[in-house]
């Protein structure tokens, strides 16, 4: 029988292997000419619960088991002259853990890691065992090898290509942001609901309109807009949904300015039928900037930032804040356009000026950070540690248009590798997932619009998505590795709503 091949097929030799110290660090190739046995993934499993009911073992229900142990290759390349980057890592003192990411090509170059179709990224790597075969033969002769046994954190990412493509609606407003509620298995608790079923986008005021939310209870197949409980003029900036119990998500919205009264915050339980209106601090006028201004790191710990250069902090799930007042002295009243932080404690905010505050303990004590010296306002931001950060610029200065500093702000690395940056580029948003490695971000330019790009290194290197025409893009919401939803200004009348997936 002949086996007939694809001819998208992906073969051994296309396979590239590259390695890297820390995550958003420089990329290193490793090389083409060795040999990995597997991709392994361990999974979670599952085991019986059983009763004993009239002599016979009946089963009730399932428990979850963890996997059968962590993911465990070899790779194993030639003994050469020059130590490889395996044989460093093993000699480096500290021996730290290092990342390891796998590309495939359909065409040459094939150990470029820009050009790539698929990928499977490890992290945190460690050597448990290097060998040297075949070093002595009495017989014949051999190559020698050394083979590399690694271990690495749960789990494998895999990457494949996404198509990003427009979304039709009939809505006429600009959108600020997008977020969906979580997913749920099936189960006694209710039926299934696939992750990124039930979106909600924040809307721009039309005409003197009452402004909207843009709601989606079937994954982007059809939309509603229900009134967000703001006034006419005012504009939902950013929203966020949390789960108050296993039947209710509550959606939290925030407004751009009143000029008569002071920010204010509506949430609604009941998917946007009634919503309650709240007063967030005193001062007219004040305002939520765009769709990052909004945080929730869990339902009981949420921070906005304003344009006046505060941070307001709520415990209770949204429904009263307080004004975190050494934030307004950390960013000397500059407006702050984006917040974000990695644990309930660590959290930064950027703004105009190029200002950058941080927190270590929730928000009691906002700092100024060390700015990243481009002289451009920061309209993102991305905590991945109390390190770690990511912002992307509103340029207007720089010809770079996303730096990351890997020592709290004291140092900034320009990131420029994929996204062709000039001076007039806007980097509206960017977003990881939480291994630290998946991230996208949407670049807006002067003449063309937005494109949506991706990173799978941490933020390193970042390749582009071909867009759809639009007018710019304002934000993302990831729902995987190879799903995201993304939103933006008008464009040809209507919404723009964009899904990109594998």
């Amino acid at each position: 029988m002949t086996t007939i091949v694809p001819q998208d097929a992906q073969f051994s030799r296309q396979v590239s292997a590259f390695g890297q110290f820390y995550p958003g660090g420089e990329v290193i190739p490793i090389g083409t000419c060795m040999t990995v046995d597997a991709f392994p993934d361990p999974q979670p499993g599952k085991e019986p619960e059983l009763c004993l009911v009239n002599g016979e073992w009946v089963q009730i229900g399932s428990m979850s088991t963890p996997p059968s142990g962590l993911p465990s290759f070899t790779l194993t390349p030639l003994v050469q002259q020059a130590a490889n980057w395996l044989e460093l890592v093993k000699a480096a003192k500290p021996r730290c853990p290092v990342n390891l990411l796998f590309t495939t090509a359909l065409c040459e170059p094939y150990g470029v890691f820009s050009n790539r179709s698929r990928a499977w990224v490890y992290r945190s790597a460690i050597i448990t065992d290097h060998q040297v075969t075949n070093p002595m033969q009495r017989s014949a002769d051999g190559v020698l090898e050394q083979p590399f046994s690694i271990t690495t954190d749960l789990y494998r990412t895999d990457h494949w290509p996404m198509v990003f493509s427009r979304i039709a609606t009939v809505g006429d407003a600009a959108l600020n942001s997008v977020t969906a509620c979580p997913g749920a298995c099936a189960g006694a608790c209710g039926s299934l609901v696939p992750g990124c079923t039930n979106l909600w986008m924040s809307a721009d005021t039309v005409a003197a309109a009452i402004p909207d939310v843009v709601w989606s209870a079937d994954g982007g197949a059809t939309f509603t807009s229900p009134a967000s409980g703001f006034a006419a003029t005012e504009s939902v900036m950013a929203t966020q949904c949390i789960q108050l119990d296993s039947d209710t998500s509550r959606i939290v919205t925030v407004r751009d300015t009143a000029a008569a009264a002071p920010l204010e915050v509506a949430y609604s339980d009941d998917n946007a039928a009634t919503w309650t209106l709240v007063n967030v601090g005193v001062t007219n006028a004040e305002a939520a900037f765009g769709g990052s201004s909004m945080f929730f790191f869990n339902p009981t710990n949420g921070w906005i930032c304003t344009d006046d250069g505060r941070v307001f902090y709520s415990a209770d799930y949204g429904v009263t804040w307080t004004d975190q007042t050494t934030a307004l002295a950390a960013s000397g009243a500059a407006a702050l356009h984006a917040i974000h932080f990695a644990t309930a404690l660590i959290g930064y905010a950027v703004g105009a000026g190029d200002v950058i505050i941080y927190t270590l303990d929730g928000g009691e004590n906002w700092a100024a950070g060390t700015a990243t010296g481009s002289g451009d306002s920061l309209d993102t931001v991305y905590v991945f540690d109390a390190q770690r950060v990511i912002v992307g610029t509103n340029n207007g200065v720089s010809t770079k248009c996303v730096y990351m500093t890997f020592d709290q702000t004291a140092n900034w690395t320009t990131i420029d590798s994929g996204l062709n940056a000039l001076t007039t580029d806007v980097v509206k948003h960017a977003v990881f997932m939480p291994d630290g490695m998946t991230g996208f971000l949407v670049k807006n330019t002067a003449a063309a619009g937005g494109s949506l790009y991706k990173s799978i290194d941490g933020g390193r290197n970042w390749r582009v998505i071909a867009s759809p025409t639009n007018s710019n893009l304002n934000h993302i919401h990831i729902c995987s590795a190879n799903d995201v939803f993304v939103v933006g200004e008008v464009n040809a009348a209507t919404s723009f709503i964009g899904h990109a997936s594998g």
